[in-house]
């Protein structure tokens, strides 16, 4: 398989780097979700040697058929996948950094024993895109319904610093999406940006119509009747932790 065998070669050179994109919001949440790319962190420093890697592995750049933006990332494939290194947010508001890297949950998928971004460098990454033609808040309000009871949270303001407010609007729709979730969250974060808490309780109907309002495709996991949408769970969240 082209990932494992990228992952591979980049484990025996011994770059760092940490699986983001689909495959970590997948393993974070339990909620599989079909990709055709992978993309990985690396050090900006590590840019040349994992290019150098796909190269020697008969990658190809697809800038020609499919520009985008180089200063950030490079796409390669060999026409069975994308490979993805990303050493900087397209934004340019910061690079990868050793913490990132370090931060990574090891997980094993097939056979490797392999880094994923960890929840909150993922939000960090995906606040900021807010497009008329793509948004990530829904990966965003996902993730913290699944892990917001575990993640660092002083970890997360530190890293959006000044752009804090951004949090502030995502939990705020949270809250009125899904109030339950809220709860989840440490009451310190709550307090600190002065996020009301939502007043009276709303029946199961009114949140899925909420949902729907922004989003005719169920697009939230979870159902507010309880129920789960069948999704195929990602086999290396069934793995141990490596």
């Amino acid at each position: 398989m082209l990932y494992a065998e990228v992952l591979k070669q980049a484990s025996i050179l011994q770059i760092p780097y940490a699986l983001g994109g689909t495959l970590a919001l997948s393993t974070h949440t339990g909620r599989w979700r079909p990709t055709k790319d992978i993309d990985i962190y690396v050090l900006p420093e590590n840019r040349p040697h994992m290019i150098g890697l796909l190269g020697r592995l008969n990658l190809r750049d697809i800038q020609d058929d499919h520009p985008y933006d180089s200063r950030f990332l490079y796409r390669a494939t060999n026409g069975d996948g994308i490979i993805e290194i990303i050493w900087e947010m397209q934004n340019q508001r910061t690079t990868v950094d050793p913490v990132w890297l370090a931060r990574a949950e090891r997980v094993q998928v097939e056979g490797l024993c392999v880094g994923i971004t960890a929840p909150e460098e993922i939000i960090w990454t995906k606040i900021y895109v807010v497009s008329r033609t793509r948004c990530d808040w829904p990966d965003i309000l996902n993730l913290i319904h699944y892990c917001g009871h575990a993640m660092d949270w002083k970890h997360l303001l530190n890293r959006l610093g000044e752009d804090v407010p951004l949090l502030t609007a995502a939990l705020s729709l949270l809250t009125w999406l899904s109030p339950r979730c809220i709860y989840d969250i440490p009451s310190w974060v709550i307090d600190r940006l002065g996020i009301p808490l939502p007043a009276g309780g709303a029946d199961s109907e009114t949140l899925r119509w909420r949902a729907y309002l922004l989003n005719r495709q169920e697009w939230f996991w979870p159902t507010y009747s309880g129920e789960i949408f069948l999704n195929e769970q990602l086999t290396a969240r069934a793995r141990k932790t490596c």
